[in-house]
């Protein structure tokens, strides 16, 4: 891997580490992840200026993709207020791979190998025990 890539991953780690754990430890989950996207302006607008626009022919996938992630957003914000971020969070993070598959195998046909949906079905089975494990440690704590 290039260490120009490697550095950049590392850094957008950091970044949702920061993003995290700052939803997690505010007492508005709204305006924490309000604060996080307003966040992203400055950056997006500096790219906006820096590099030329994207072709036409992405404007549907940009659009798509858009709708998507908002659609995302307010469905974690309003699962925090049904669920603490501890328990929320992960579902969410592992979901994400459950979804791309599915799309990826009905929408755009494609082929996986068998290693790779062995792997997205582990991710799969982590989050159900997760979910699991969660719902049993609060019965436990009513009864206590």
């Amino acid at each position: 891997m290039d260490t120009t890539v490697f550095i950049i991953i590392l850094l957008a780690t950091v970044m949702h580490a920061i993003w995290n754990a700052m939803v997690k430890h505010h007492p508005d989950k709204v305006i924490a992840v309000l604060a996080i996207v307003l966040g992203h302006i400055p950056l997006s607008l500096i790219c906006i200026i820096y590099f030329p626009l994207p072709g036409k022919a992405s404007l549907p996938y940009i659009v798509a993709s858009v709708i998507a992630h908002q659609g995302y957003q307010w469905y974690m914000i309003n699962s925090y207020k049904i669920g603490d971020y501890t328990n929320v969070y992960p579902i969410f993070r592992g979901f994400g791979p459950l979804l791309a598959t599915l799309i990826s195998i009905i929408f755009l046909g494609v082929v996986f190998k068998i290693a790779t949906l062995f792997s997205i079905l582990l991710i799969c089975a982590k989050i159900l025990v997760h979910i699991v494990h969660t719902k049993q440690s609060q019965e436990k704590k009513k009864y206590h």
